[in-house]
């Protein structure tokens, strides 16, 4: 685990700062890790205590990998029956703990730790939860309706209270975790009641915020935790013009589609108007290349079946599109062999000089302030107030250049990180999150400045720190490696490699992490061969 953050004073430093307090107390899990952690919140919803076998045969792992996570970096998460079964895991109990906060889930009684829990545990379940809980200071039940992608029903002006994380994890039991942190966070009907009832209890380290914001913080939150183990969500959209005499046909091929990779119809959303028609689009992109914007016109390349499945692996995380989706993605993560990847800088010089203005001016931005760029700022960046923000993302979000989520908001501006990682960049005075262990090391070369990168080893947990000056690097402790890995061949470089690419102490512990993970593609790499790498992959992208 790393160190917590400074503190910060109630809602001084926001609550995306406070979050990432919280993220960097939190257990730093590989990608296996997290899908263990993911299976046992699903499989203990479904209500009843868990055993480790159980949980083994339900995700295909080995027993003895599941004990492991679950005695060693999810130590202190769960708490188990006098049968040694699990019935309580990080913000979700079986009735056997029963909390102010329960839930219905599929029929089934389950009960959150804490208010805050309430609205990421529907992302991790992939499920609507009905929350029924009580307003702190009035005792009056409050309901609301929670979707994995927000909330759906909640009552007007309440709001959440947070702890302040502090200490260097969240807490080494069950009991010190509820005691310190979760009978702490609650609902209130007003901000004003939840600061009363915090000076009443002579707390001084209580944050307040509005559900609504709350709810999406949340998501951003757990998506930083185990996002590597989460569905990626994908927003399928047929448009035609009226009476298009082969929408019918697209109809049938998209369905089709959707039936082989067990996705539902109702992720579909069907529009009519003045466009190509007709067009399918996956999270925004034309499944036969395009943006899918343009006049009505009777198009003569119709989406069939082929195209459209293999955009929607795409969006899943699957093997890459065929050509008719466009370039295919140049992953990071291919071992380097013989030579070190330069793919990023040269889609990046291929870009039209307006996307390339806007791709400079999002990288400039995070180097400025350590933030994304709002849509406002890049349009003042690039000197464009008419500017289609969200179509630029997406093209440069197909280049593998950023990474958007499914409503368009940055998730990845490659070497940046928009929410907390474990890998901390100081620039002079701003604070920024790198994706990745090589991003962190060629940030410096890609600004032409100096640097101080703080990090762990994800196997010991042994802090890490490089120092760049002038373009030298010097490392604590003396003996780091990197580790360069990859989850799969193709796909995002935030969902493929972003999160196993890793400092580590000294080569046995690098050892010992990727002989754990069978399933990674991974090569160990000096300091020279991971600065090289760093160097040359973003010092062309500003240059």
């Amino acid at each position: 685990m790393t160190a917590a953050a400074d503190a910060v004073g109630a809602e001084g430093g926001g609550l995306d700062r406070l979050l990432a307090e919280y993220v960097k107390i939190m257990p730093v899990l590989d990608p296996a890790q997290a899908r263990i952690a993911v299976g046992l919140w699903r499989l203990l919803a479904e209500g009843s205590p868990v055993t480790i076998p159980a949980l083994a045969e339900r995700l295909g792992l080995p027993e003895q990998q599941v004990t492991a996570a679950i005695d060693g970096v999810l130590a202190g998460t769960h708490h188990r029956d006098r049968r040694g079964r699990i019935v309580a895991f990080w913000g979700l109990s079986l009735p056997d703990m029963p909390s102010p906060h329960r839930l219905t889930v599929d029929g089934q009684t389950l009960y959150a730790w804490c208010a805050p829990d309430t609205l990421w545990l529907p992302r991790v379940l992939g499920k609507t939860i009905a929350v029924q809980s009580s307003l702190e200071t009035t005792g009056q039940p409050i309901s609301l309706l929670v979707a994995p992608d927000g909330i759906e029903e909640i009552v007007d002006g309440v709001v959440l209270s947070f702890v302040r994380a502090r200490g260097n994890s969240v807490g080494d039991t069950v009991p010190a975790v509820l005691s310190s942190y979760c009978h702490h966070q609650l609902f209130f009907p007003t901000k004003q009641a939840a600061h009363q009832w915090a000076e009443a209890q002579g707390r001084d380290d209580i944050a307040v915020f509005p559900v609504e914001q709350a709810a999406d913080a949340a998501g951003r939150f757990i998506e930083a935790i185990v996002g590597s183990a989460l569905p990626t969500r994908v927003m399928v959209e047929l448009r035609s013009v009226p009476d298009c005499p082969n929408l019918a046909p697209a109809r049938q091929a998209l369905h089709a589609a959707l039936a082989d990779l067990g996705l539902a119809p109702a992720v579909v959303t069907e529009v009519v108007g003045d466009y190509p028609s007709p067009s399918i689009l996956v999270n925004g992109v034309d499944v036969m290349g395009g943006s899918g914007d343009g006049p009505a016109a009777c198009r003569l390349d119709l989406p069939t079946e082929e195209p459209i499945g293999a955009a929607l692996r795409q969006a899943m995380g699957g093997e890459a599109a065929t050509a008719a989706t466009g370039p295919s993605l140049a992953d990071c993560c291919t071992q380097p062999g013989n030579a070190i990847r330069t793919d990023r800088p040269r889609r990046a010089e291929q870009l039209p000089d307006r996307l390339r203005q806007v791709h400079r001016a999002i990288l400039r931005h995070f180097a400025a302030t350590g933030t994304a760029p709002s849509d406002a700022d890049i349009r003042a960046a690039v000197n464009a107030a008419d500017l289609d923000t969200a179509d630029a993302l997406r093209e440069l979000a197909r280049q593998d250049l950023v990474a958007v989520d499914t409503a368009g908001r940055l998730v990845a501006a490659y070497p940046f990180s928009p929410t907390p990682t474990p890998h901390g960049v100081s620039l002079g005075e701003v604070e920024v999150f790198a994706m990745c262990a090589i991003d962190a090391l060629g940030m410096p070369f890609m600004l032409g400045t100096d640097a101080v990168i703080t990090s762990a080893d994800p196997h010991t947990g042994q802090p890490v720190r490089v120092t760049i000056t002038n373009g030298a690097a010097s490392y604590e402790p003396a003996e780091v490696v990197i580790v360069y890995a990859a989850t799969g061949a193709t796909g995002r470089s935030v969902d493929t490699c972003c999160s196993t690419i890793n400092f580590f102490a000294d080569a046995s512990t690098a050892q010992a992490w990727i002989t754990a993970r069978p399933g990674l593609a991974a090569t160990v790499l000096d300091q020279d061969q991971a600065i090289t790498l760093g160097r040359d992959i973003f010092e062309p992208l500003l240059a």
